[in-house]
């Protein structure tokens, strides 16, 4: 029996897995209960920046975190804390660059990776970034493929 943690562990994987990997087969690896739910009425379109921003809002607020909490000051170790703590992440958003002043004065920029055909974007972010409201924007990145 999995407890909690296992099974809420397990669901993220699953969904990272969803989000990255737009080409799988679905029908082989869920089998009747894919069947079952194709016959479900649904939306044609989904917005994935609705859920990326909820991932993102979590992010932010862990990096403000352990910039407050914790005393980290570097980007190197923001993203070692986040991607032992939270497998999957890193499959979704990379810290791209963190300047820490001080633990109540500092700014950084995340890559939100290509998802879904969708192009790779950055989201800046500072001590002054309500994750929790979703006061952030995606902009275009530099190094996003054509």
């Amino acid at each position: 029996m999995l407890d909690d943690s296992a099974k809420r562990a397990a669901m993220e994987n699953e969904l990272t897995w969803l989000a990255l990997d737009g080409k799988a087969d679905l029908a082989s690896r869920y089998g009747e209960l894919y069947v079952a739910v194709q016959s479900l009425p649904s939306k044609i379109d989904v917005n994935l920046d609705n859920i990326l921003k909820e991932y993102l809002s979590r992010y932010i607020h862990e990096i403000q975190s352990l910039i407050v909490s914790k005393g980290v000051t570097t980007g190197s170790d923001a993203n070692a804390h986040l991607t032992a703590t939270h497998p999957g992440w890193d499959r979704l958003f990379m810290l791209q660059s963190l300047s820490v002043t001080s633990a109540y004065k500092f700014d950084g920029s995340i890559r939100v990776v290509q998802i879904a055909g969708e192009r790779e974007r950055v989201v800046d972010f500072s001590n002054t970034t309500n994750a929790g409201m979703r006061e952030f924007a995606f902009r275009s990145s530099e190094n996003a493929p054509v």
